[in-house]
């Protein structure tokens, strides 16, 4: 039996470090694959929504990014609409869609600026003398995840950040729809006995709604 939604208010207070991944900033999991015009024209509101969300979450909660992570979210390249003929019956549609990005890429943004403002970057060079040590045993440990698992150098860096914090400061949270990820952190976990009380992750089912995963 699958667990509950809960809402970022939530997770916030039974992790003092949530931090978050690409995949989850940028929109819930299950989205359907983008065929038609509407489907980009939801897409871009989507990634619009999302943006809006976590920046008004940011003051009152406790949500993070690393620094990598931050770089490749915003780093997404603005998607033109190259190609697409100025058919009459198209035409608002291609409108739309045009002012859809724009507005999403602004608000995305907005929330990059803001985890800056706001001191929720954490990356390497924020951890203790200790913790950089055991952050860099953890790394050259597990690297053979980006080849098991496909993860990116940035995936990596947010899983093995977040362990190396909840083992010696208090609890983590990742949130992040990454299949890859979310395998890498199932083994570390059975590695380590380690408890999802300390390194929990969550996957992001709707714009407030998260589910809590087990180790399997």
């Amino acid at each position: 039996m699958e667990s509950r939604l809960l809402s970022l208010e939530e997770i916030s207070r039974d992790y003092p470090f949530v931090i978050l991944d690409t995949s989850a900033l940028l929109y819930p999991i299950g989205r359907k694959r983008i065929q038609t015009l509407k489907d980009k024209i939801h897409l871009s509101r989507v990634e619009r929504d999302s943006a809006v969300f976590f920046k008004k979450s940011l003051p009152q909660l406790n949500i993070y990014v690393t620094d990598l992570i931050l770089k490749e979210y915003f780093s997404e390249k603005r998607r033109p609409c190259k190609g697409m003929p100025y058919f009459t019956t198209r035409k608002k549609e291609v409108m739309k869609l045009r002012s859809m990005r724009m507005d999403a890429h602004r608000k995305k943004r907005k929330l990059a600026e803001a985890f800056g403002i706001n001191n929720r970057v954490i990356s390497e060079s924020c951890l203790s003398e200790e913790e950089r040590s055991n952050y860099e045993i953890l790394l050259e440990e597990h690297s053979y995840f980006e080849e098991k698992y496909g993860l990116s150098y940035p995936d990596l860096d947010f899983l093995v950040l977040g362990s190396a914090i909840s083992q010696s400061r208090e609890s983590v949270s990742l949130i992040s729809n990454d299949s890859g990820i979310i395998n890498a952190w199932n083994e570390m976990l059975k590695k380590y006995k380690s408890s999802p009380e300390r390194l929990g992750f969550f996957r992001r089912e709707k714009l407030n709604g998260f589910r809590k995963l087990r180790v399997t």
